[in-house]
C-alpha cells in the first residue's frame, strides 16, 4: 500500500486507524467511505478510539475521533442537568446557547452511530425553548382552542420527540431535566387559565343539549383509539395523507371527568340511547333503556342492537353498512409506561396507518378516527393536590367524586351523564395521587380538546406489495404483487418526500410486476430507506423499509 504510505505487516491495525482519522491525502477517501456507510465498518471505531491521542482539543477538527464526541456529549449532559436548578426564563437562553454549539455533531458520523442522543435531542430541546417562551394567548376558551390547533399542539409533540432520543439512564434524566425547566411552568400556566375560563362561564363539552351527537352513515366505518391526544393525530394526519388519503381533521371536545368509563360512549354513534345515574361510582354511565352498566359488553350489544357491526381487530366487515372497531394502545401504554410512552408514539401510529389501509383495502369509502381524551405528560412526576379520601366516593388521578354530602375548595363540574353526581377537578395540572407521569381525568387542552379524522380515499384503490426483495450490490430487485397496473417504484429515505429519492429516475413496474433499482451513488450504501410503489396521482400506495446494498 506504497499509494498510501502503509505497511499492513510493519505499521498495524493502530497506526491505519490514526491516519483515518487524520484523513490526510488518500486516507480522506478511506474517511469519507466510513463516514457515508459506518455500519459497514463495525469495528473501526474502537480501533479509533485506541488510536487517539491522548489530549485533545475539543474541536470540530478532531471530531473524527470517538472521544471528542463522548466529551461533547458529557458536557451537555451536565449543562442540561442542570438547567433543573435555574428560572425558566434562563433555561430557556441556556438551551438556545447550547443548540449553537451542539448542532453540528447532529453532521457528524457518531450521529449516524446513535453515539450523540444528548445532540439529537437538542435540536427538539431548542424547539421547545423557543415555543414555550411564549404562553398560549386567547380572552376565551374558542380563543385558546383555536390558537392551540393552530400551532400549540407542537409543544406536546416536541416534548415527545425530545424524549424519543434518549435511551440510556444518565441522558433520560438530563433530558428531563430540560423538559421540566421549560415545559412545566408552561402547561401548568396554560391549564391554570383554560380552568379559569371555564370556571367563569361553563365547559362546551359536557351540555348535552348543545353538543353534537356522532352520527353514522352506511358505508362507514368509525374506529376508536383509546388517549389520541391531538397532537399525536395531527402526526398520524400526516402519515396518512403520505398513502394518498383526503383527511379532515376537526376537534371535539371531551366529556368530563376526561377518563374512557365517561368519554367513549360520548364519541359513540349510540350515546343518544346512554344516561347516567346519581349513584354511580365509578364514572360509567348506563344503557338508559334497561339500566344496565355500559361496560365492554353491553356497549357492543347496544352497538349491534342499532344495526352497527362491531369489528375485531383483524376483522373488515360488510363496507355497504356501519361499523365500529378499535384500535391503539396510547392510553394503555401511558398508564404502564409513564413518560416512556414517547417511545411507543411512531408504532403507535402505524399500528392506526395499518388498520386504516386494510379497512380501505376492504372497501370501505370512509373510515371516522374518533377518541375519548388526551393526556397530559410530564416526566419526573405532575405535583400533587391533597384531596382526602373520606370526602370521595371515588378518587382517581386527576379526577374524584365527591360524596353528596362532602364540600370541598376545589373546582367542581357536574358529571357529565347526570349532574347529579359532582366530580372534582384537580387544579392545573396536579393529581390528587403523587408519583404519576402520565394522567387524565382534568381540565387541560391536552385532556380536553380531541382530534375527529375523517378519511376518505382520492386515489384509485390498489391492492399492491413486495416480494422476493433481492440487493446485489447496489442493485435491488423484487416484484410487486397485486395490481400493478400504472405503478411506479421508488427508493427514499421519506416516505411521502420525492425529493428524498436515492435514485436518479423512478421506474414504471413492469408488465409482470418485475423491478431493477439501480442506486447509482455509492454514497448511499448502506443508508436506512424505503422502497416505495407510487400511483398515477403520485400517491404512495405501498412501503417497505430496507438497507441499501442488503445489510
Amino acid at each position: 500500500m506504497t499509494d498510501y504510505s502503509f505497511n499492513p505487516q510493519t505499521d498495524g491495525e493502530l497506526t491505519a486507524a490514526e491516519k483515518i482519522a487524520e484523513k490526510m491525502e488518500k486516507w480522506g477517501g478511506v474517511w469519507k467511505r466510513f463516514e457515508e456507510s459506518p455500519r459497514l465498518y463495525p469495528h473501526l471505531p474502537d480501533l479509533l478510539s485506541n488510536a487517539a491521542p491522548a489530549q485533545m482539543d475539543l474541536l470540530p477538527d478532531n471530531a473524527s475521533w470517538p472521544q471528542t464526541n463522548k466529551l461533547l456529549e458529557s458536557n451537555l449532559r451536565s449543562r442540561l442537568t442542570a438547567l433543573g436548578e435555574i428560572p425558566a426564563h434562563e433555561a430557556v437562553t441556556e438551551l438556545q446557547k447550547l443548540e449553537k454549539s451542539h448542532s453540528e455533531r447532529r453532521k457528524w458520523v457518531w450521529a449516524k452511530l446513535d453515539q450523540a442522543p444528548l445532540a439529537m435531542s437538542m435540536e427538539h430541546l431548542a424547539a421547545l425553548a423557543k415555543i414555550t417562551g411564549k404562553p398560549i394567548g386567547g380572552a376565551t376558551i374558542q380563543g385558546m382552542m383555536s390558537l392551540y390547533m393552530e400551532a400549540a399542539w407542537q409543544v406536546d409533540a416536541t416534548v415527545l420527540k425530545a424524549l424519543a432520543c434518549v435511551r440510556q439512564a444518565e441522558d433520560v434524566k438530563a433530558v428531563i431535566s430540560a423538559i421540566r425547566s421549560v415545559y412545566l411552568p408552561w402547561i401548568k400556566d396554560a391549564a391554570a387559565r383554560f380552568q379559569n375560563m371555564v370556571e367563569d362561564s361553563s365547559y362546551p363539552g359536557n351540555n348535552v343539549d348543545t353538543v353534537e351527537s356522532i352520527g353514522i352513515q352506511d358505508g362507514e366505518c368509525m374506529m376508536f383509539s383509546d388517549g389520541l391526544r391531538f397532537d399525536v393525530g395531527q402526526l398520524l394526519k400526516d402519515e396518512l395523507e403520505g398513502y394518498g388519503y383526503q383527511i379532515a381533521l376537526s376537534s371535539r371536545w371531551a366529556s368530563l371527568p376526561t377518563v374512557t368509563s365517561t368519554s367513549k360512549a360520548a364519541v359513540s354513534p349510540v350515546s343518544h340511547l346512554v344516561a347516567g345515574s346519581g349513584d354511580s361510582q365509578n364514572f360509567e354511565p348506563n344503557v338508559a333503556e334497561t339500566g344496565k352498566p355500559l361496560n365492554s359488553y353491553n356497549f357492543n350489544k347496544l352497538l349491534a342492537e342499532n344495526d352497527i357491526q362491531v369489528l375485531k381487530a383483524d376483522e373488515m366487515g360488510d363496507p355497504s353498512k356501519k361499523a365500529w372497531t378499535e384500535q391503539g394502545n396510547l392510553d394503555h401504554k401511558g398508564h404502564d409506561e409513564g413518560w416512556k410512552l414517547a417511545w411507543r408514539i411512531d408504532e403507535e401510529i402505524q399500528s392506526i396507518v395499518e388498520r386504516v389501509r386494510s379497512l380501505s383495502r376492504a372497501g370501505w369509502q370512509k373510515i371516522r378516527i374518533v377518541t375519548d381524551h388526551g393526556w397530559i405528560l410530564m416526566p419526573g412526576g405532575l405535583p400533587k393536590t391533597e384531596m382526602p379520601k373520606f370526602l370521595t366516593e371515588t378518587r382517581w388521578g386527576r379526577c374524584a367524586i365527591l360524596k353528596k354530602s362532602a364540600t370541598s375548595s376545589i373546582f367542581i363540574v357536574p358529571w357529565r351523564w347526570t349532574d347529579e353526581v359532582n366530580i372534582a377537578i384537580a387544579p392545573h395540572i396536579s393529581c390528587f395521587k403523587s408519583g404519576m407521569e402520565y394522567a387524565h381525568g382534568g381540565l387541560s387542552l391536552q385532556e380536553c380538546l380531541t382530534p375527529v379524522l375523517t378519511i376518505t380515499h382520492t386515489g384509485e384503490r390498489v391492492d399492491a406489495g413486495f416480494d422476493d426483495i433481492i440487493w446485489r450490490g447496489l442493485r435491488c430487485k423484487f416484484k410487486v404483487t397485486g395490481d400493478h397496473s400504472d405503478i411506479r417504484a421508488d427508493i427514499r429515505t421519506k416516505v411521502s418526500d420525492p425529493a428524498t429519492s436515492i435514485l436518479t429516475k423512478e421506474k414504471k413496474v413492469g408488465e409482470e410486476g418485475r423491478v431493477s433499482l439501480l442506486v447509482e451513488d455509492d454514497r448511499y450504501d448502506g443508508t436506512a430507506a424505503f422502497i416505495v410503489l407510487v400511483n398515477k396521482a403520485d400517491r404512495v400506495i405501498a412501503k417497505t423499509s430496507t438497507t441499501t446494498g442488503g445489510e
